[in-house]
C-alpha cells in the first residue's frame, strides 16, 4: 500500500542536478566524439568531491558519492589518463573512481556487478555504453527490456552512456535503438558539440529532452573544454553564446536572442529564423505576456535583458 498517512513525504531527490536522479536511471546520448565519457568523470569528480565551487556551476546534493564505473568501452589505462589529466587541468585533488572490465552483457553479470557495487560501496554507476551493456539487436524490445530490469534490480543511482540515432541532419535526435531506451530512462539528455579541425577546445552543449515525470524540461546546458597534452579543463558557458547551439533551441528562445540585434517585424523574423509565420506570432504573443519583448508599430523589440 501506499498511503500519505503518518508519513513524511518528501520530493525526489538529485544526487546532482539537473543530470543525475538519486536511485533512478539517468542517459545522456550524443555523437561519437561529444565527451560523454568525459563529462560521465567529471561529474562523478564533482560528486565524489562534494565541490560545490565547481566550475561546470553544478550543485551536489551534499553527499560524499563514490562511483563505480562499469567500461563495455575501452580500458582502465585509458581512463586513468582522462582523470588525471582532469585532476592536473582543474587543480583537484586525487579522484578515486572503482573499475570493472565488462565483457558481458550487464543482465548476464548482474550477480558480479552487485559485488563489485557492495565492495567499493558505491553509491552511482555509469554505464560506457548503452548498446554494448545491453548486448542483442538494439532495436528489439527485449535486450532493452532486460537491461533495465537488471538497472532495477541492481536498485542504485545510474548513468547511462548512450550513441544517437543514425539520422545525423535531423534537428531532434534520440537514442540509438529501442524506443524503450528512452522509455525506461527516467532522464534523458543529447549532447551535441561545435569544434573546429585542429583546436584544441570544444563546446558542448546537452539538451533535456525527457525530463523526469515531476519536473519541467530543464533549460539547455554548455560547457567549454580546453585541452593540453597532460591536461583538460571544463568551465561552464552559455550555450545562446554559440551560434549553431542556438539553432536547435525553442522558438521563444531563438527569437529573442535575433531580437538583441534590434527590433524587427513577424515577417522578418520567420525569413530569418526558417520559422513559420503562425509559430513566430505565437511566440510573441507568449513573449509579450511574460513582458520579454513590446511591439512598437510594427515591430517587436526586447522589453527586458535576456
Amino acid at each position: 500500500w501506499v498511503g500519505l498517512e503518518d508519513e513524511q513525504i518528501n520530493p525526489p531527490k538529485y544526487l546532482l542536478e539537473p543530470f543525475i536522479l538519486e536511485n533512478l536511471p539517468n542517459v545522456i546520448f550524443g555523437d561519437p566524439g561529444t565527451l560523454k565519457s568525459t563529462l560521465a568523470l567529471t561529474l562523478a569528480s564533482i560528486l565524489l568531491l562534494n565541490k560545490h565551487d565547481n566550475t561546470l556551476g553544478l550543485i551536489p546534493d551534499g553527499q560524499d558519492i563514490r562511483t563505480l564505473y562499469l567500461d563495455w568501452e575501452v580500458d582502465y589505462k585509458t581512463l586513468k589518463w582522462q582523470l588525471f589529466r582532469l585532476q592536473n587541468g582543474m587543480n583537484l585533488p586525487p579522484i578515486l573512481i572503482s573499475y570493472r572490465h565488462c565483457h558481458l552483457p550487464l543482465a548476464q553479470d548482474v550477480e558480479q556487478i552487485q559485488q563489485h557495487i557492495e565492495k567499493s560501496k558505491a553509491n552511482l554507476i555509469i554505464i560506457d555504453s548503452l548498446g554494448p551493456a545491453c548486448g542483442g539487436e538494439l532495436k528489439e524490445a527485449q535486450p532493452a527490456l532486460e537491461l533495465f530490469r537488471a538497472i532495477r534490480r541492481l536498485n542504485i543511482s545510474s548513468l547511462m552512456l548512450a550513441h544517437t540515432s543514425r539520422d545525423k541532419e535531423a534537428k531532434v535526435k534520440g537514442i540509438y535503438g529501442s524506443v524503450f531506451f528512452e522509455a525506461q530512462a527516467r532522464n534523458v539528455w543529447e549532447v551535441r558539440k561545435v569544434q573546429e579541425a585542429g583546436e584544441d577546445e570544444m563546446d558542448i552543449a546537452l539538451f533535456h529532452t525527457k525530463p523526469p515525470p515531476f519536473a519541467k524540461k530543464h533549460r539547455p546546458m554548455s560547457f567549454h573544454f580546453q585541452f593540453e597534452t597532460d591536461k583538460m579543463s571544463i568551465e561552464s558557458r552559455d550555450p545562446k553564446s554559440v551560434p549553431e547551439f542556438v539553432e536547435r533551441m525553442g522558438n521563444n528562445t531563438r527569437i529573442l536572442n535575433l531580437l538583441k540585434d534590434g527590433a524587427l517585424e513577424p515577417k522578418e523574423i520567420a525569413e530569418t529564423l526558417s520559422i513559420n509565420p503562425a509559430s513566430v506570432r505565437t511566440s510573441l504573443k507568449r513573449l509579450t505576456a511574460k513582458n520579454l519583448v513590446v511591439k512598437v508599430g510594427d515591430r517587436y523589440g526586447l522589453l527586458s535583458k535576456f
